[in-house]
């Protein structure tokens, strides 16, 4: 019985190739109601040429480009922030005054909280006070961007160094109160929001890390004594 010319096609070799290479059926100057050729299931309407993937989104369903309203760009992400959207020549003032700030900074939390210079020796004040210069710079950036991203990232770096030093939150948080005032003899109303909300971001984060246990912030002696051992 002779084999059926159907199953030999497919079997033959380079027949899956060949309709591969076989290009799809076109609609143009084909007359109405006739029925596409080779066993085919509908016409492939003909449209403007596709070049690449923004061509082929801008002519799928509408002329206009292609819009990703989440992203900048498919592959980028979100762009890089910007130094120049806030407040630069504050950030340079604060810049160029940074000691000074942080030297006020800490005279300031020192004076609401004179248990400051018990807790800690003449060292640990000095390096306090070289953080603090650190804080003045990430609070630089965000006032230059109008963003919290920089101090509250250096908040969150920052906690673990400081709880290794057996410096507690809370004394880091009044550095920062202390901070808050200082930077308003350099910076206008305006130009302090961007300020307040950096600090804010950071008191929080610090704030985050004084619940976990090992804090350095002074004890209750009554509790302590109870749950000694515990």
């Amino acid at each position: 019985e002779p084999a059926d010319p159907f199953e030999a096609a497919i079997r033959s070799p380079g027949a899956w190739a060949r309709r591969r290479r076989s290009p799809p059926p076109s609609a143009a100057g084909a007359p109405e109601g006739a029925e596409p050729p080779d066993g085919r299931f509908g016409w492939v309407e003909e449209g403007p040429e596709v070049t690449s993937v923004i061509d082929f989104h801008a002519t799928r369903d509408s002329p206009r480009a292609v819009s990703f309203p989440l992203v900048s760009h498919p592959t980028l992400g979100l762009p890089p922030r910007s130094l120049l959207t806030g407040y630069p020549d504050a950030a340079a003032r604060l810049k160029t005054n940074r000691a000074a700030l942080a030297a006020r900074a800490l005279e300031t939390a020192i004076e609401a909280d004179p248990g400051i210079r018990a807790r800690h020796d003449d060292i640990a004040l000095r390096n306090i006070l070289l953080d603090t210069q650190v804080h003045v710079d990430r609070l630089a950036l965000c006032v230059a961007g109008n963003d919290v991203h920089w101090l509250k990232e250096f908040a969150d770096q920052a906690a673990p160094v400081f709880r290794r030093r057996h410096v507690s939150m809370d004394d880091v948080c009044a550095v920062l109160e202390g901070l808050r005032i200082a930077v308003r003899g350099v910076l206008s109303a305006e130009e302090q929001v961007p300020a307040d909300a950096a600090m804010d971001a950071a008191v929080a984060v610090y704030s985050w890390y004084r619940r976990i246990s090992g804090d350095a912030r002074p004890k209750n002696k009554l509790v302590e004594y109870l749950y000694k051992g515990i």
